[in-house]
């Protein structure tokens, strides 16, 4: 009956982090500013609005960034474009949820392979995409916090991908390391005395996943 129960679980887990990271991906490219080209150019002007005087008239180029987000179709449902802001946060939340499957399922497969996957750990494969999501707004936030001075439409969205990607592939080791930080500038007396707390022989049977 066990053996029944933790194949049924690993069969769930298989298809669900599947699904996620499926949607994900299929939303990211539907999402990511498809006006790009080289030297980071984009079509400008009052030339891309057509009219019937203007008909067929080719738009002008300009340099400028290429963060513009045109509107998308998603499952056939059209849905209009987000301003660069709301736009290169959504693209930070697929990439975190994206490098946090692969984490998952490197660790899934790992443990179904060597037999030591336990049902108990169901809940953290199901939590981990929604962990990697928040995580990549968190390093977009951190990455746009040090360019003071710059706008949205300055951000390279490839680096904000790529940001977030690693994050949400590096989760646990991320989490670790803001908890360690926070631990350093906020250790207190009342944290010592605290009943119940996560020893490091949890931390460590963590670090396993």
């Amino acid at each position: 009956m066990d053996d029944r129960r933790t194949i049924a679980c690993l069969w769930a887990l298989a298809i669900y982090l599947s699904s996620v990271v499926g949607l994900s991906i299929y939303t990211m490219i539907q999402v990511f500013p498809s006006n790009c080209s080289d030297g980071g150019t984009r079509a400008t002007g009052a030339a891309a609005e057509e009219s019937t005087s203007t008909a067929g008239q080719v738009a002008e180029s300009s340099s400028g960034p290429c963060l513009e987000f045109d509107a998308f179709s998603l499952f056939a449902k059209e849905f209009k474009g987000p301003d660069s802001e709301s736009g290169m946060i959504l693209i930070a939340v697929l990439a975190g949820a994206i490098g946090a499957f692969l984490h998952a399922a490197q660790s899934l497969i790992s443990y179904a392979g060597n037999g030591d996957f336990k049902p108990s750990w169901t809940l953290w494969y199901v939590l981990r995409p929604a962990i990697g999501a928040v995580l990549g707004i968190f390093l977009y936030f951190v990455f746009r916090a040090g360019l003071l001075s710059a706008s949205a439409g300055d951000v390279n969205p490839y680096g904000v991908v790529a940001l977030a990607l690693l994050g949400g592939l590096f989760s646990k080791q991320a989490t670790d390391k803001l908890a360690e930080v926070f631990d350093q500038f906020f250790s207190n007396r009342g944290d010592l005395e605290r009943e119940d707390k996560l020893t490091k022989k949890d931390s460590a049977a963590e670090d396993g996943s």
